[in-house]
């Protein structure tokens, strides 16, 4: 005759063995302890992010090769001091193959000088102005575009910068902005100007060189430079001059032009210079 089992006891354990003891619980992890884990989980991620985006970057015209040899990283921000021209140049290439740009708080823009300079303006949306909503209107503009120039604020929340440069790693974009950008990839600076053309008090300009000068965060403090022809009409498109540039280390030494100077691609005259002068070396206020 078989005897009833007893049901087993609300919360006790399938299988347990009947001489062990009640089970031991595990404690609740502090904050501190929760906070650490987070943070290199975050870290991990923000690694895994990096090293997918890395092999996806948007080609520069062959003449910026040598400034920018991987690119335009998909993910990435990268900063242009002291020329609205060189910042449009590198967008060129991706706009010519398909990429849609955007130009963010440059109501001055000329668009025939941006045409000039193989950018596809059926493939460009300009956006004059944000006002006081400069980051919202640029992260909505890095959902739907993939490369986009902007003219940052004079001051920008660390916020703002933090979830600008997350949102461009989420979408895959790239930011250029003319001026200077927390975290940037790189930082192209124009350390000398020189227009061609003019005679003594006769002539026209027909073209204009840029010393450039690329400070490369992932160079470890080193920096190239390059001579850049931006051409002109009687020779169209950008052209790396040869004999000029290298790898340097250390800082940058000369400073930028000022911004203000006028530029062709801004919509303003350029500053004239005779042909064949010296370089026009100017400290540059955007820093």
């Amino acid at each position: 005759m078989s005897l009833p089992v007893p049901p087993s006891a609300p919360g006790a354990s399938r299988g347990a063995d009947a001489g062990s003891g009640p089970r031991e619980e595990t404690a609740p992890r502090s904050a501190a302890t929760t906070s650490v884990i987070t943070a290199s989980l975050r870290s991990r991620i923000r690694q895994l992010e990096a090293a997918h985006l890395a092999s996806q970057r948007f080609p520069v015209p062959e003449a910026l090769g040598s400034l920018l040899p991987q690119g335009l990283l998909a993910g990435s921000s990268y900063a242009v001091l002291g020329s609205t021209t060189l910042a449009l140049s590198l967008i060129a290439r991706a706009s010519a193959g398909g990429a849609w740009c955007g130009v963010l708080g440059t109501p001055d823009l000329g668009t025939e000088a941006a045409a000039s300079l193989g950018i596809d303006l059926q493939r460009l949306i300009l956006v004059p102005s944000a006002g006081q909503q400069w980051a919202a209107v640029a992260a909505a503009m890095i959902d739907v575009l993939s490369v986009v120039v902007a003219v940052p604020p004079a001051s920008i929340p660390a916020g703002d910068v933090a979830r600008l440069n997350a949102r461009l790693r989420q979408r895959r974009a790239t930011m250029i902005t003319l001026g200077p950008w927390p975290q940037a990839e790189a930082t192209l600076r124009v350390t000398g100007s020189r227009w061609s053309g003019l005679g003594t008090g006769h002539g026209y300009l027909t073209g204009r060189n840029l010393l450039v000068e690329v400070l490369d965060r992932r160079a470890g403090g080193r920096r190239r430079t390059g001579e850049v022809d931006l051409g002109g009409p009687s020779r169209p498109g950008l052209a790396l001059v040869p004999g000029i540039g290298g790898l340097h280390s250390g800082g940058s030494g000369t400073g930028g032009p000022d911004p203000s100077t006028p530029d062709p691609a801004a919509g303003g005259p350029g500053r004239s210079a005779t042909a064949g002068g010296p370089w026009e070396h100017r400290a540059s206020r955007a820093g």
